[in-house]
C-alpha cells in the first residue's frame, strides 16, 4: 500500500552509514537517496552519483540531518 512520508526532495539524511546523504526523488511507493556524489566534467549533468531505492519499510532507517550536519 502506498505511503506517505515527512522527507523532502533535498532534504539532508544519513542513511546505510552515509552521513553525508540526501533525498533525490520521493513517492509514495519508494525514496531515492544519494548517498554519494562526486563532480564529473565528461557526465551530462556534471556530476555522478551513488542512488539507492528504499521501500517503505526501511524508512525508518533514513535518520534526518540539520543544515550544519549534525542529527
Amino acid at each position: 500500500m502506498p505511503q506517505q512520508t515527512k522527507f523532502k526532495v533535498g532534504d539532508l539524511v544519513a542513511y546505510d552509514g552515509s552521513d553525508e546523504a540526501f533525498i533525490t526523488f520521493i513517492c509514495t511507493s519508494y525514496i531515492v537517496v544519494c548517498v554519494r556524489q562526486w563532480e564529473d566534467t565528461q557526465a551530462l549533468h556534471g556530476v555522478r552519483q551513488v542512488n539507492i531505492l528504499v521501500y517503505p519499510h526501511e524508512w525508518t532507517n533514513i535518520i534526518p540531518r540539520n543544515t550544519n550536519g549534525t542529527f
